[in-house]
């Protein structure tokens, strides 16, 4: 199956942010949904509209993680 990954925007602590999203994902996802890794990125991909590129997102991912 798939293996849900965060990627995450961070631009102060990485080891505290991602504790506090880990956190807040086991709150409000159901397991299966909680992401089993957390990439730190530099920017989310955006269309001409600012609304997130969900394919390009996609396309980033599997770049970080090609067998998934």
């Amino acid at each position: 199956g798939t293996v849900p990954v965060a990627l995450v925007v961070v631009d102060s602590s990485l080891d505290q942010i991602l504790q506090r999203v880990h956190a807040r994902c086991c709150e409000h996802l159901s397991r299966h949904k909680i992401p089993r890794k957390f990439v730190q990125v530099a920017s989310i991909p955006r269309n001409t509209y600012g609304k997130i590129d969900r394919a390009q997102l996609k396309v980033l991912a599997q770049s970080m993680f090609p067998s998934q």
